[in-house]
């Protein structure tokens, strides 16, 4: 293995990886539900919600509790 190869594993085991992931795949699903007629890819579709739902939901939940909560502010500053 790399040391990029590391770093990279590193980082997508870090917090800030799986919000990045997570981020990067709820950007995706909104990008696969939006595809309309024949293009469309449901199984595709399906299978980014089941990423975010069993390993990824880290976006979805802060994307819901954003504007209740003081804290969860403080946590999205220190993730960005």
């Amino acid at each position: 293995m790399t040391k990029e190869d590391k770093q990279a594993v590193e980082l997508a085991q870090s917090l800030r990886g799986q919000y990045l992931i997570s981020r990067s795949l709820c950007c995706l699903e909104t990008e696969l539900a939006n595809v309309k007629g024949a293009k469309r890819e449901e199984s595709d579709l399906r299978q980014v919600k089941f990423l975010i739902d069993a390993l990824f939901p880290m976006y979805r939940g802060i994307q819901m509790a954003k504007d209740n909560s003081e804290e969860l502010q403080k946590c999205l500053e220190y993730l960005e």
